[in-house]
């Protein structure tokens, strides 16, 4: 039997948007987690982030220099102007109730782009494709537990932030199954989409991600879980593929 590959990765991509809830679970046994916890919850996904776009990267100059350099450019772009929804204030309960919109926006907005990511992986191979599902869910729940820290300190129970951790995920599914489409009708577009997705990751990891470890944690602590991380990708990539 053949299997759709878009129905896999509407599977893979939905089961990694899911993972996102057990980010809450530290949050459900009362006390907030150790701040050492919350900045691995930022450090990791880091870590785990770029070495999936270096995968993506790597794959997208074997296909295209030029296009993928284009999209590249364009990932860029998109992560500055998503960063503009960045939350302002960090007063807890008491700061602005838009910030937290904001912040759930622009949750969704970064997790557009790891859709993108499963997306054109799945289009470069399964094999690939699935990998990186799985590589995004373990990053889901890590920065699920940032989302989680956030949103406690507006006052809301750990079921609701996990539901809203889940909400801010479902633009990966939705964007992997329309990227996996797009580039199945025009192939062409494959490193350029690549370039994208890439830059996308490794800017957002270096403009938020890792910044706000660092409020949270000690950098020696966070340098090590990163690159760790990183370099577990890349390991299980080159053992599983």
């Amino acid at each position: 039997m053949t299997t759709d590959p878009t129905l896999t990765t509407l599977l893979l991509a939905g089961i990694a948007a899911a993972m996102a809830a057990l980010g809450a679970l530290p949050y459900a046994f009362g006390a907030s987690p150790p701040r050492a916890w919350v900045a691995g919850a930022y450090a990791l996904p880091s870590g785990v982030m770029i070495g999936a776009a270096y995968l993506l990267g790597t794959e997208g100059l074997r296909e295209a220099l030029p296009s993928s350099a284009l999209g590249a450019l364009i990932g860029v772009a998109f992560i500055y102007w998503t960063q503009r929804f960045a939350v302002s204030t960090e007063k807890g309960a008491a700061a602005d109730p838009v910030d937290g919109y904001r912040q759930l926006l622009q949750g969704s907005l970064h997790s557009a782009s790891e859709g993108v990511a499963i997306g054109v992986a799945m289009a470069v191979s399964l094999a690939f494709g699935t990998f990186l599902a799985l590589v995004l869910a373990v990053h889901n729940v890590g920065e699920a537990l940032g989302l989680t820290e956030f949103l406690s300190h507006r006052g809301m129970k750990v079921g609701e932030c996990a539901g809203l951790a889940v909400a801010t995920k479902l633009s990966q599914p939705l964007l992997a199954v329309a990227t996996l489409a797009i580039l199945t009708s025009v192939p062409q577009l494959l490193a350029a989409v690549l370039g994208f997705a890439a830059s996308a990751m490794f800017s957002l990891v270096l403009g938020e991600l890792v910044p706000t470890a660092y409020r949270f944690g000690a950098r020696r602590l966070i340098a090590l879980l990163l690159s760790g991380s990183a370099a577990a990708v890349l390991f299980f990539e080159d053992l599983l593929l």
